[in-house]
């Protein structure tokens, strides 16, 4: 089997707990305030941004419809509607970055990523948004594509300017230690995969297994395709016993590839 064509996008929940964790502009969203101005700190302090203390009351509405839906369908659907009647709202940066995770869970990468352009063309040091296009870059690579090389490129850009800002960041209010050292984590963990497998598209064996072995170290929430391609890796590298190693890893976790990863590291343990 191709061992490209085995490489999912399925399998990592990082995303969801670093977005909730690190979007200021979601917890904003999820506490709008009401027409009258009660409800969120920032209509009473009177800083919202363009329209003062007080919320239309359709805009509200549709806030609502977006926060409490159900589903990704129909969030995505409250969601668009509110992106088009709500351009200027203060609440639209909190809304779309919550598409661009919708959009990820359907695999509609059409609006996937002209969703994420929006995200960053107005916040470029959004974390949540950052590190999961940097993630699905190389997991939806095609080779035949020859706007490909430019994307892995600007995957490997985005994943390093996400460490970068993770290193830095500030404990929000209302997280305990251990929720922000979590989030962290995971957030890190995400962008070194991300990294791992753009180096694994480029041929660049030893700097993939290097971010991989972080990826799969560094986090609990261990995704199984790193560790297939970091066994990957690691036979390029002619490292015998450390590709079994990842193989077996990757064998224990229940999931599309757990019989794939037990056959090769029965074989890749024989032969060492």
């Amino acid at each position: 089997m191709n061992m490209r064509k085995m490489i999912s996008i399925a399998g990592v929940g990082t995303m969801v707990l670093a977005a909730v964790l690190f979007s200021t502009a979601t917890a904003q969203a999820q506490n709008a305030p009401s027409s009258n101005g009660q409800g969120g700190q920032g209509a009473q302090n009177g800083q919202g941004r363009g329209r003062g203390p007080a919320i239309d009351p359709a805009e509200e509405a549709g806030l609502k419809a977006f926060n409490s839906a159900t589903d990704p369908d129909a969030q995505i659907a409250a969601g668009e509607s509110f992106e088009q009647k709500y351009p200027n709202s203060r609440y639209i940066e909190s809304v779309q970055g919550l598409l661009v995770n919708d959009y990820y869970t359907k695999n509609n990468w059409d609006k996937f990523y002209p969703e994420a352009d929006k995200v960053l063309a107005k916040d470029p040091d959004n974390v949540p948004v950052l590190t999961l296009v940097g993630w699905v870059i190389p997991r939806v690579y095609k080779a035949d594509d020859p706007a490909e090389p430019a994307k892995l490129d600007q995957s490997e850009k985005d994943e390093k300017h996400a460490l970068e800002l993770i290193g830095g960041m500030a404990k929000p209010p209302g997280l305990t230690d251990d929720q922000f050292n979590q989030a962290k984590a995971s957030a890190a963990a995400q962008a070194h995969s991300g990294l791992g497998m753009t180096y694994f598209r480029k041929n660049d064996f030893d700097g993939s297994a290097k971010e991989l072995q972080t990826a799969t170290t560094e986090s609990p929430d261990v995704d199984p395709t790193d560790l297939y391609v970091l066994g990957i890796d690691y036979q390029k590298l002619n490292r015998g016993s450390d590709a079994s190693a990842a193989f077996t890893k990757c064998a224990a976790i229940p999931g599309a590839m757990q019989d794939r990863c037990k056959q090769l590291a029965m074989t890749t343990g024989a032969s060492h």
